[in-house]
């Protein structure tokens, strides 16, 4: 089906053309376009929600809606390519469990320290020269791996932090999609967070329980699973006697394993700064300073110092 816009009768070529970047989303007036087809007098644009609809447009009609602000250009938004990079809009770092989590940093390593011996023509992309490159940055993350707080234990060997050497081929592409999701780390992530059913079992209401319980167990008191989960028992069952006051069926009790996953959920950091204390989990943590994923404005602050003279800060002062 094939709609022309009437709206104008200005000849074309009295305007200027405009070209949409390939995979480009096109908004008219909230209203989803891809480009179909364009020559030198009409651009035809093909709808989102219904691609059997076709609509042409004049170049006139076209810069007349950008000035306007009527017409907005989402570069790339239909690239399969980057659609590949999404992972959700909601999901960081801090959501992710820690063998992945650590996964994540040990790739980003990776790819930071290459393309800041690539950038000092220090490397190449060749096999030869990643082999080389690769076996030198290994052995730096082994280093770093060492610095961490003595006598730490681990649950396994993924969280720890150890990981085979990567091939030439694997690092290429952590790096083509570490660029191309403009140097966004969640681009590192494996995929297998996404597989299954995503959708919450556990009414909302039980859910912010296990939260709550979940946060009672990041405590200096370092309580045992055990006594966090009898807690979280007192208070679900003060949640069933509200339901039942309010003439609501009773909700089933979630398993001590549903409170150990959302234990684990936590950012392991605020974790290990509740129970061992803030310097404890500095220290084993130093490996990653610089590179954190905020989960709140100003949670990380950088500020540069500036030496100025006292007097260059009276200068007008009326005091």
């Amino acid at each position: 089906m094939l709609e022309h816009n009437t709206n104008q009768t200005v000849a074309s070529t009295s305007a200027s053309r405009i070209r949409f970047a390939p995979h480009s989303e096109i908004i008219i007036k909230g209203v989803s376009y891809t480009e179909a087809l364009s020559d030198e007098a009409f651009c035809v644009l093909r709808r989102v929600d219904n691609p059997d609809v076709l609509e042409k447009f004049t170049y006139v009609e076209l810069n007349d809606l950008v000035a306007q602000g009527l017409l907005t250009e989402e570069r790339g938004a239909f690239d399969l390519s980057k659609q590949a990079l999404k992972i959700g809009p909601n999901v960081r770092l801090s959501d992710l469990k820690p063998e992945v989590a650590e996964l994540v940093h040990f790739r980003q390593f990776i790819c930071d320290e290459f393309l800041k011996m690539e950038a000092a023509h220090e490397t190449s992309r060749s096999d030869a020269a990643l082999e080389q490159a690769i076996a030198i940055l290994h052995g730096k993350w082994s280093t770093l791996l060492a610095q961490r707080a003595p006598g730490t234990r681990f649950s396994s060997q993924q969280t720890k932090g150890s990981f085979g050497i990567p091939r030439p081929s694997t690092v290429r592409r952590w790096l083509q999609k570490y660029e191309a999701a403009n140097f966004n780390v969640m681009a590192l992530c494996p995929m297998k967070h996404k597989c299954g059913n995503r959708s919450d079992r556990l009414h909302p209401d039980v859910r912010a329980l296990l939260r709550d319980g979940a946060w009672e167990y990041a405590s200096l008191l370092k309580p045992t699973m055990d006594k966090v989960y009898g807690k979280f028992v007192e208070h679900f069952d003060g949640l069933n006697e509200a339901r039942a006051e309010k003439g609501l069926p009773a909700l089933p009790l979630p398993s001590k394993a549903a409170m150990r996953a959302e234990i684990r959920k936590l950012a392991p950091y605020h974790v290990d700064a509740g129970r061992h204390g803030v310097p404890f989990a500095k220290k084993k943590y130093a490996y990653i300073q610089g590179k954190h994923d905020p989960e709140w404005p100003l949670q990380v602050v950088e500020m540069d110092e500036w030496q100025v003279s006292l007097q260059s800060l009276l200068k007008g002062d009326p005091v």
